[in-house]
């Protein structure tokens, strides 16, 4: 009975394999057999390129007049700590009751390397080879990948592209690393008080050795600086509350903790209080805020209370030239209060807020309350507005009211 071989890359993803097609294997060393599949895998990289004296014995000295050593056909090994295991793939892939290969090793350019090397050593010969290309090691990703296996040779593409990339990672690494340990290898033993050294050089490996040098050039150049940090009684304080009954009882544990963060954030600024700007005639106050935040209503609670409490006679300028209800909503409150708006309809803000504070000082309002325009989010349009009428204006105070 001709039955399929699946090679992985790793044991482990050959044992997801076995359970998905949840077949009845036997464990054998180095596999799993059944009746129709046998199950092996790789383990990393079976197969590496040959050194350079295993082209010639000469070679195994480092010599400048060998350089550069580019074979003109590269030999390849099997890496002897995995011999075991490659001649247990060797005799499955060549057992003539074995039909077709899937190829099941990663799904990228290292996973097709690492098969098409043992392969190659090996001498596949009349065999269908499918590969196998999954994204995810899922029930319903293996299943689909075993059924869509395209032939291997569509892949070659991706496999030639790893051999390039080996032999260039090759060429650098031995002929970089002989030359550069030629011409420095002395004095940088003699700096390192050894006997000898060997000067590595390898495409990722420098560039990683070039990232830490330069921050350990970093680390030794550095210069100090003054900074702050936050500690002591705020983190004690949060802490405390932290872990109070009042946060264990709370239905909303999360929302209560950051509400003690904001209080403790607000007592170390000096509290939620501070004093209001009235001593000046006028006094402007530049009110400005998120549609929807409630912006209008603090203008008329702020108008109230000044008048009340410190005896100022209010103005409101309505600078929401963009939503006519806004203004009606300030006119309404206005009403409501008893307190004046001033009100051009439509225009530019910025002038509507000039002849509004004049109307103020010649009509005798000593508290002028500008309510400038919504938007449903912060944009440069919106801040760029904000910044003329506050350069225009010279408020005493600016009032940002935040979403409640």
């Amino acid at each position: 009975m001709a039955k399929n071989i699946l090679i992985t890359e790793k044991p482990s993803v050959a044992m997801e394999f076995a359970k998905v097609l949840n077949i009845n294997t036997s464990r054998k060393d180095g596999y799993l057999e059944a009746d129709n599949w046998i199950i092996t895998w790789c383990v990393g990289h079976l197969v590496t390129m040959s050194y350079p004296e295993k082209y010639d014995e000469k070679l195994k000295f480092w010599r400048l007049d060998t350089l550069p050593f580019i074979p003109e056909e590269y030999k390849y090994e099997v890496i002897p700590s995995v011999q075991k295991q490659f001649n247990t793939i060797q005799s499955l892939l060549t057992r003539e009751d074995v039909s077709t290969i899937y190829v099941a090793t990663d799904s990228g350019r290292e996973g097709e390397y690492i098969y098409r090397l043992v392969e190659q050593m090996i001498g596949v010969k009349n065999k269908d080879r499918k590969r196998v290309w999954i994204d995810s090691q899922t029930e319903e990703e293996i299943k689909r990948g075993i059924r869509e296996a395209k032939e291997l040779d569509e892949y070659d593409s991706l496999a030639d592209s790893a051999y390039l990339r080996a032999k260039e990672d090759y060429l650098i690494g031995i002929n970089f690393s002989r030359l550069l340990t030629i011409i420095y290898g002395r004095r940088a033993a003699k700096e390192l008080d050894q006997d000898k050294i060997s000067i590595s050089v390898g495409r990722v490996m420098t560039c990683v050795l070039g990232m830490v040098v330069s921050r350990e050039r970093e680390i030794r150049n550095f210069v100090k600086v003054p900074y702050y940090k936050i500690v002591g009684e705020f983190v004690n304080n949060v802490k405390e509350q932290a872990l109070g009954e009042e946060v264990k009882k709370s239905l909303k544990p999360g929302e209560m903790f950051a509400s003690i963060i904001r209080n403790e954030l607000i007592n170390l600024l000096g509290g939620d209080k501070s004093p209001l700007v009235t001593d000046k005639n006028p006094t402007i106050v530049l009110m400005c805020g998120l549609q929807g935040s409630g912006k209008t209503t603090t203008v008329g609670k702020l108008g109230a209370l000044v008048r009340k409490k410190y005896k100022k006679n209010p103005l409101f300028i309505a600078c929401d030239v963009y939503r006519p209800a806004a203004i009606d909503q300030l006119k309404t409150v206005g009403k409501s209060l008893n307190i004046p708006v001033y009100d051009e309809g439509k225009g530019n803000p910025v002038e509507i807020a000039k002849n509004g504070i004049e109307y103020a000082k010649e009509n005798g309002y000593n508290y002028i309350l500008i309510d400038t325009a919504g938007r449903l989010q912060i944009d440069e349009t919106l801040m760029d507005e904000l910044k003329n009428i506050y350069k225009e204006t010279n408020p005493n105070e600016v009032w940002w009211d935040k979403m409640q």
